[in-house]
């Protein structure tokens, strides 16, 4: 865990282009999650999209 969270720290940055997570072990109502950079008023945020069996 400590790895992929070492992975993530060093992509998180306005070069990311989006990360895409899928196929969750547990059946649970989301299926993907989506993480894109935005640069909003100059400060770097990352958006997040969720989607569902729907």
């Amino acid at each position: 865990m400590d790895t992929v969270r070492k992975k993530l720290e060093e992509s998180l940055n306005e070069q990311l282009l989006k990360i895409t997570v899928s196929n969750p072990r547990k059946a649970e109502e989301i299926k993907r999650y989506s993480v894109r950079p935005v640069l909003l008023k100059g400060r770097l945020l990352f958006q997040v999209e969720r989607y569902t069996k729907t």
